[in-house]
């Protein structure tokens, strides 16, 4: 059986690997877009 500990830690650590990937995302699409400034 699972605790409510155990459930808010892995609700937390999902969350910051979600901001992380939108981070992630982000920083791509304006390198991208910086690249096509660039040329």
């Amino acid at each position: 059986m699972r605790s409510v500990h155990f459930d808010a830690l892995s609700n937390h650590a999902r969350n910051i690997y979600l901001t992380l990937l939108g981070i992630h995302d982000f920083v791509q699409q304006v390198a991208g877009y910086d690249s096509l400034i660039m040329n």
